[in-house]
């Protein structure tokens, strides 16, 4: 004769009432970064116009340092500028506040040279069209890393070169390569405000020891060399070959590239770019987050990492301009290179706008914005976290970042996210979107919560149930389990409403896995059942608890059974 089980089940209500944040089901975590810190491929960080002397870059910049370091990149790639003039005192604060604290969390730093690491002749402010002198930069960072500057070159793979050669002339760099993993960074200096003309004062001098008579030559010849062993192509300079800025004035109304939209090496350097294959251009100069294409290359002006945004009176500062504080993410993959425009917030710094309450079956768009560390210059107290909208923005959305983010919905039985034909694919679909739709699905309180960076915040989304029952029979049927693959009716479950059904096996006090967990529409009767198997695998002999929990918005009904299992 069989034992059969004569416990009769406990009925449970929760304490507390699914109408306060503390009830609210979080079933899924929300992730600590966005973009993912942890993710296959190589990761690399590019930022530029650090300008630790302006107003907010003792904010700024180490903000971004910061936010770099938890994201662990290979190393950090920087178009610069790093001050207003290269004076020995203010390249060594640079030095203090990005490749100190850097190196410490095991991230090498690579410049280009900016216009501004030059040091101009006094009394004469620093940036301007014929500072030619970098012998301080050369100087100054001479004690950084081959083949920036001179010290033993980072040695753990994939770093190469790793040797530093005897003819390499003293002093740092004006321009180099170096190869990491599957991406090769050409580095160029056009800091002269022509890359023809920078090419009669570098270092390593020209013509070089290859017999390369300038910098596109040399350019070339590397770019070239590196995708035929199948590696990403990356340069890196300090001025870009565009300014799509409409009705800008700042710092001048020309265009703020080389030559200010006069030379002839914009067009230079974009021909030959994209003759050889280059995978991507990271530029500064300009203080402003933008990008553009020329000829299939994609160009990436990353000015947000201190200095004060070039905005004018007449602008505003947002994703609908380009005007706000940030850095890149890099990422390189056998599939190919993904990119990100990331915001540096101050802590506690997004703000969510949320409906309270939304009825079954609709939905909603939900909304953040990020508030910048800029407090004396140009200020962005309120980044929309959302793609540029081309009715607002005064150019071609295309050239505006998207600054990066996804939502994340805590209970997606709940609140599920609603995808875009852009949405992120990086996504979990089943809980994320990066636009912030969410359709209503089944009565509770779902926490949904916006991560940017490792920026993050958090709002409460009731979906109400209707007024009268919601559970209208819960009864008990079978309690013992067989052998056989069939399985055994548990329970018979009749609804009023909608309501959200969790059928969990439990063990021990500890929780073995999920039977079923649905937002469950219907009034006709639910089975639930069980055939002895979690994941596929059958479970071993013996007593277990199943947990039957019916939630909505008011307290749940749970009721748990003791089964045996033969």
């Amino acid at each position: 004769m069989r034992n059969r089980l004569t416990l009769a089940p406990a009925i449970l209500t929760t304490a507390a009432l699914l109408t306060t944040p503390a009830a609210a089901t979080e079933r899924v975590t929300p992730p600590l970064s966005w973009p993912p810190a942890q993710a296959s491929g190589e990761l690399f960080a590019h930022i530029g116009e650090e300008h630790l002397t302006d107003e907010d870059g003792p904010r700024v910049l180490p903000a971004v340092v910061a936010e770099v370091g938890k994201y662990q990149p290979l190393a950090l790639m920087a178009s610069a500028d790093k001050s207003d003039n290269g004076t020995p005192a203010k390249l060594e604060d640079y030095k203090a506040t990005v490749i100190t604290p850097l190196a410490a969390a095991g991230v090498p730093v690579y410049s280009a040279t900016g216009n501004h690491d030059r040091t101009a002749p006094a009394p004469l402010p620093g940036g301007l069209p014929g500072t030619l002198d970098s012998s301080t930069y050369r100087s100054v960072f001479a004690d950084q890393p081959f083949p920036w500057g001179d010290a033993p070159p980072v040695t753990r793979a994939p770093f190469a070169p790793q040797v530093r050669p005897a003819n390499d002339p003293a002093g740092a760099s004006n321009h180099y390569v170096v190869d990491i993993g599957a991406a090769r960074w050409i580095f160029l200096d056009n800091s002269c405000y022509e890359i023809t003309v920078c090419d009669r004062f570098q270092n390593p001098p020209f013509p070089d020891a290859e017999g390369f008579p300038g910098q596109f030559a040399w350019m070339t010849a590397k770019a070239k060399a590196a995708k035929a062993e199948g590696r990403k192509v990356f340069l890196v300079m300090h001025m870009p070959t565009q300014d799509d800025r409409p009705g800008h004035s700042e710092p001048t109304p020309g265009a703020h590239t080389m030559g200010e939209g006069t030379s002839p090496d914009n067009g230079t350097l974009e021909r030959l770019a994209a003759e050889a294959g280059v995978d991507g251009v990271f530029a500064g100069h300009i203080k402003v987050m933008q990008q553009y294409r020329a000829g299939g290359v994609p160009y990436f002006i990353d000015g947000g990492a201190g200095g004060k945004l070039y905005k004018n009176e007449d602008e505003e500062v947002g994703t609908d301009s380009g005007y706000w504080y940030g850095y890149r993410l890099v990422r390189v993959t056998p599939e190919g290179v993904q990119t990100d425009a990331v915001p540096v917030v101050v802590p506690d710094g997004i703000s969510v706008e949320a409906p309270a309450v939304l009825e079954r079956g609709r939905s909603a768009e939900l909304t953040a914005s990020a508030r910048s560390p800029a407090t004396e210059g140009v200020r962005v107290d309120a980044l929309e976290l959302r793609d540029p909208d081309a009715a607002a923005a005064r150019q071609d959305v295309d050239k505006l970042p998207n600054p990066a983010r996804i939502w994340t919905t805590g209970d997606p039985l709940v609140l599920a996210p609603v995808a875009s034909p852009t949405d992120d694919p990086r996504r979990d679909p089943a809980t994320q979107t990066a636009d912030g739709r969410f359709q209503a699905r089944c009565p509770g309180l779902a926490p949904v919560t916006v991560t940017s960076g490792f920026a993050s915040q958090r709002a409460f989304v009731k979906v109400p149930s209707r007024d009268g029952e919601i559970v209208r029979s819960l009864a008990r049927r079978g309690s013992t389990i067989g052998r056989a693959r069939r399985s055994t009716k548990l329970a018979a479950l009749r609804l009023a409403q909608p309501a959200r059904l969790i059928v969990r096996v439990m063990r021990g006090g500890k929780t073995l896995g999920d039977l079923e967990r649905t937002c469950t529409p219907t009034r006709k009767p639910i089975s639930i059942r069980w055939d002895g198997r979690l994941e596929g695998k059958r479970v071993t002999r013996g007593t277990y608890s199943v947990s039957v929990r019916v939630a909505s918005d008011r307290p749940s009904t749970v009721r748990r059974y003791k089964v045996k299992v033969r």
